[in-house]
C-alpha cells in the first residue's frame, strides 16, 4: 500500500456513520501536507449534521492547519450555508483559538496579507490592514 493509498483510506472514513472515526479522521487530516481532497474532507467533517465532538476535532484541527482552515471554517461555507450557521462555525473557531491574530503569530505577514485582501469580515481586513500599515510585522 501507498502513501497516497493510505491518505484515500483516510479520507474514506470521514464519511463513517461513527462520529467516533470521523473524530478521528478530523484529528488525522490536520497532520497531512495541503491538498484539494484533504479539504474537502475536512470541510466535510466540519460541516457534520450536528455531532459536537466531531465539530470539536475538526475545528482543532483547522486551528492547526493555520491560513487553511480559516479559509474553510470563514470564507468557503457549505454549499446553501445560512449567515446563521456560517456565524456558528466563526464563534466556534474562535472558542477553539482559531483567531486572526494566532495566524499572524504561527505564519508571519503572508497570512497577515492574506485576511487583508480576501477575508469575508470587514472588521477582520481592517484590523490586519491597520497592522500592515502600521508595520508591525516585519
Amino acid at each position: 500500500m501507498t502513501y497516497a493509498d493510505d491518505v484515500q483510506t483516510l479520507l474514506g472514513l470521514a464519511d463513517s456513520p461513527d462520529p467516533r472515526i470521523r473524530a478521528a479522521v478530523a484529528a488525522g487530516v490536520a497532520e497531512l501536507p495541503p491538498d484539494p481532497e484533504v479539504d474537502a474532507a475536512l470541510e466535510r467533517l466540519l460541516n457534520d449534521d450536528g455531532d459536537t465532538f466531531v465539530l470539536e476535532r475538526a475545528l482543532v484541527a483547522c486551528a492547526r492547519t493555520g491560513i487553511r482552515g480559516w479559509r474553510l471554517i470563514c470564507a468557503n461555507p457549505p454549499a446553501g450555508a445560512d449567515a446563521e450557521h456560517q456565524e456558528e462555525h466563526r464563534l466556534a473557531a474562535l472558542q477553539y483559538g482559531l483567531r486572526p491574530e494566532w495566524l499572524v503569530r504561527q505564519q508571519g505577514r503572508a497570512a497577515l496579507v492574506e485576511l487583508a485582501s480576501s477575508d469575508p469580515d470587514p472588521g477582520v481586513r481592517e484590523e490586519a490592514a491597520a497592522l500592515l500599515e502600521w508595520g508591525l510585522l516585519a
